[in-house]
């Protein structure tokens, strides 16, 4: 019997050490995706969705590991009303999921995508600007010719006369 509970102990600390862990790397993710500059270029922009999705690659490695974690989390706490227990059941595995996981990456990545978009926009922006800029200065060249070869015309014909 001794035995029995030692080995209960052993699994129960076991679990609360992985529990930890992941919940140390949810945290520190967390963290790192909420704390992100926005971009201030399209390479900024790039750069930050390559690390998005790098944590989202590793959100999907921790999956198997998460649904390890609730299973065996829950037939731990199944049954008991020991005030530990309930905020083991109530604050340490039922406060986050996977769906919590992805909440908190969209959000940034969608972030960046709206402000890659308004970069892109300004940048053709300000391409066409300089387009009609080269166009006017065209144009005023040719008006300008046009003006001295209507002056020049109308000296020499005044001069001849």
């Amino acid at each position: 019997m001794r035995d029995e509970r030692l080995g209960e102990a052993s699994e129960l600390q076991n679990f609360l050490q992985k529990l930890d862990h992941f919940q140390t790397w949810l945290t520190k993710t967390q963290n790192e995706v909420a704390t992100e500059d926005f971009p201030v270029d399209l390479a900024d922009a790039e750069r930050l969705l390559n690390q998005h999705e790098q944590v989202k690659d590793e959100m999907k490695g921790y999956e198997p590991q998460y649904h390890e974690l609730m299973d065996y989390g829950q037939k731990v706490v199944e049954g008991q009303d020991d005030p530990q227990y309930m905020f083991l059941r109530e604050v340490r595995l039922y406060s986050w999921a996977p769906s919590t996981c992805e909440t908190f990456w969209a959000l940034p990545v969608f972030m960046i995508k709206a402000t890659m978009s308004f970069i892109l926009f300004i940048e053709r922006l300000i391409h066409r600007l300089q387009e009609r800029k080269e166009l006017a200065k065209e144009n005023e060249k040719t008006y300008l010719t046009a003006r001295h070869l209507e002056f020049f015309a109308r000296h020499l014909i005044c001069r001849a006369f």
